[in-house]
């Protein structure tokens, strides 16, 4: 199986000859190469964990140019919907729903989206990136009132008896039942001060085998930063020796589980 991380939350999965592809959003920061609705548009069916901007503002125009269908809660539908996409294209999904797309088997799970602290916001809103990216800002707060988040999921997929964990935000609902020692917690490592302590107890919780980090560029500057995830992987390894880090560069594909 080959994973490619097409920067922020967008990843896609190819096994055999089906790819699928999550949060496909092309971003606003120009000097990263930002993926194009007519790149975007040849990976597949469209899985979005939740309804914010940078999961799903790409989402018509890419599904305009293709036949892909889209898999979210009710909620993001609705935001879809409203933008003026053809509802026979949309399956709602919610926790306990299982999908099968030609060899992936996927559950979908119960989520939650991260909490950002107080630190973080402080430091994002009080910056000369404010001034220097003073369009995107204004640009971003539309955007994050027209995409709710909605509800947040998790999918769990099974690929030729290996299992992956999809989290396009980082944080775990109380009273789900997630899957422990997968083969690769796919992780998204922004929205925290304090990432490189926060997200111990989901690698604790969950145990994979391996890690694949995402989300930790700056696609839609000022609110988003380029975070390092050094400090969290040494802070890993020191607990979980065992455990493998994934850290991509931005549309690089690797053969994965094999």
């Amino acid at each position: 199986m080959e994973i490619k991380w097409l920067g922020t939350a967008a990843i896609s999965y190819k096994h055999n000859d089906r790819t699928i592809i999550f949060d496909p959003y092309g971003g606003t920061n120009k000097k990263l190469g930002c993926y194009s609705a007519q790149e975007l548009a040849t990976y597949g069916d469209i899985f979005i964990p939740h309804g914010h901007f940078d999961h799903l503002a790409d989402v018509p125009a890419i599904m305009a140019l293709n036949k892909a269908k889209v898999y979210c809660a009710h909620p993001t539908a609705q935001s879809l919907i409203n933008l003026g996409m053809d509802q026979s294209r949309i399956t709602v999904v919610a926790p306990g729903r299982k999908i099968v797309a030609g060899p992936f088997n996927i559950r979908v799970l119960k989520g939650k989206h991260i909490d950002f602290d107080r630190k973080l916001i402080l430091k994002t809103l009080l910056n000369l990136r404010v001034l220097r990216y003073f369009r995107n800002f204004f640009k971003v707060l539309f955007m994050t009132k027209k995409f709710p988040e909605g509800q947040t999921l998790i999918y769990e997929m099974e690929v030729d008896g290996k299992k992956i964990m999809h989290m396009g935000s980082l944080a775990l609902a109380e009273g789900e039942n997630y899957p422990q020692n997968v083969d690769i917690l796919v992780l998204p490592f922004q929205g925290r001060s304090d990432l490189e302590m926060y997200a111990l107890p989901f690698v604790a919780g969950i145990k994979p085998k391996t890690i694949y980090l995402h989300h930790f560029d700056d696609t839609f500057p000022p609110i988003s930063n380029t975070i390092s995830p050094d400090k969290f992987v040494q802070n890993v390894r020191k607990d979980f020796p065992e455990i493998k880090f994934v850290i991509p560069l931005r549309g690089s594909e690797i053969s994965i589980l094999e």
